[in-house]
């Protein structure tokens, strides 16, 4: 049972395609779409040729193209995989391309129509497509346009607002009910803390879910953190969680809904995933032995008492973090990086992007190597290659001063 019990309408069947050319009412966008953020959303196609917008049931196509391809086009979903490319090049970049593709999604007293982050749509299309579909959903909800990427951003700025609503992801941010900071599962015991006083007169256990409305940044090691407030996921507390792999959530109304459900001091069963956040009661584990990081010792490495004079980045390494610390460290092993390669480059390349098994065809083709080349020895000669084509811009700037560090806990200053 999820925190919040929201009652919605039960999803359309997988033998519906879609609704086309007909208006969108809020019951029909819950029962089309899926639910992300704690947000419902459907998928929007606006085919310009046919003057015709299509809602997209999420059960049936999670993909716009494979549902372009096969309901509008006619072409079997193998070989719009296996032209994914041409297709996205086609949906996405094209100047005087036919489907304009977006995301509409449900917020309290308003809805959200972005694109796909990698569209380049210019503002003439934008406008387009936010006055199509306009005119095809509840016309007591404002439309409001997200942008999705930088440059739409800029070109959002430049339009005016009575030409065309909008609402930036950070104004979104603020407002939404649920955040999922870090997915992940843990049982434990709930603690519930009305005060920064009440944490800390408490004693924490490694069992513990603290739900707060701000968590203290000093917080000890324990299974799952809920935010009562909005927090960013660049919070240190939610660094910590991620480093921790404990779940991690945004969730209003979260202490009023556990003093509702008794669950305060109950062991429950904690998810946070893409949807919604849960709480299960559960009875208390019998054999609730403590984790191995909490019976395991710390060692620090002694740090360098030593002199240690002022160098140049690019000469640490991995091995010199106790000297200059481990952020200096790392800074060096990246310029290590880039003056020689690594084969380690194809890592995000390898992994799996649906509806492509991997990027590597993709990076082959950037590379202009043949397929079935050693792509671990092109990227890190193509790396080599740009770093000697900066060698005369570094030296410059090493002669007004370059990058540079120096011995942790030295009172010497250090040029950046």
């Amino acid at each position: 049972m999820s925190l919040t019990s929201v009652v919605a309408p039960s999803p359309a069947p997988e033998t519906v395609a879609a609704l086309v050319g007909e208006r969108l009412s809020v019951s029909a966008l819950q029962q089309l779409g899926g639910t992300l953020g704690g947000y419902s959303f459907v998928k929007v196609v606006v085919d310009r040729e046919q003057a015709k917008i299509h809602f997209l049931n999420n059960a049936r196509h999670s993909f716009h193209a494979i549902y372009i391809g096969e309901e509008i086009l006619g072409v079997a979903e193998e070989r719009v995989r296996a032209e994914i490319d041409s297709y996205n090049e086609a949906f996405y970049h094209a100047p005087g391309r036919r489907f304009l593709l977006g995301i509409l999604a449900l917020h309290p007293q308003m809805l959200s129509l972005e694109t796909v982050e990698v569209d380049t749509m210019p503002a003439e299309l934008i406008r387009e497509f936010h006055a199509f579909v306009t005119q095809y959903v509840d016309p007591s909800l404002p439309l409001l346009f997200k942008p999705a990427n930088q440059l739409q951003e800029r070109i959002v700025r430049e339009i005016p607002a009575s030409g065309l609503p909008r609402v930036f992801a950070h104004e979104l941010f603020s407002t939404a009910p649920f955040v999922p900071l870090n997915p992940g599962t843990a049982v434990g015991r709930l603690r519930l803390f009305r005060t920064e006083a009440e944490y800390r007169a408490a004693k924490l256990d490694w069992s513990d879910i603290i739900v707060m409305d701000r968590v203290p940044d000093d917080i000890p090691r324990l299974a799952g953190i809920i935010n009562a407030r909005h927090t960013t996921p660049l919070s240190h507390t939610n660094v910590l969680a991620t480093g921790w792999q404990i779940p991690n959530a945004v969730q209003l109304g979260a202490p009023a809904e556990i003093e509702r459900r008794g669950l305060d001091g109950k062991w429950v069963e904690y998810t946070v995933d893409a949807q919604a956040l849960s709480l299960r009661e559960v009875d208390e584990p019998a054999d609730a032995a403590p984790p191995s990081w909490y019976a395991q010792r710390v060692t620090l490495e002694q740090p360098e008492a030593d002199h240690s004079p002022i160098v140049n980045l690019a000469r640490l390494r991995a091995a010199d973090r106790h000297r200059y610390g481990t952020k200096a460290a790392n800074l060096g092993e990246l310029h290590h990086v880039l003056a020689h390669g690594s084969q380690r480059l194809l890592g995000f390349y390898q992994v799996p992007r649906p509806p492509r098994d991997s990027l590597l065809p993709y990076l082959a083709r950037l590379l202009d190597v043949p397929p079935g080349a050693d792509l671990g020895a092109a990227a890190a000669a193509c790396s080599t290659s740009t770093s000697a084509s900066r060698a005369a811009s570094r030296c410059r700037s090493r002669c007004n001063g370059g990058s540079w560090s120096r011995r942790r806990g030295s009172s010497r200053p250090s040029a950046s």
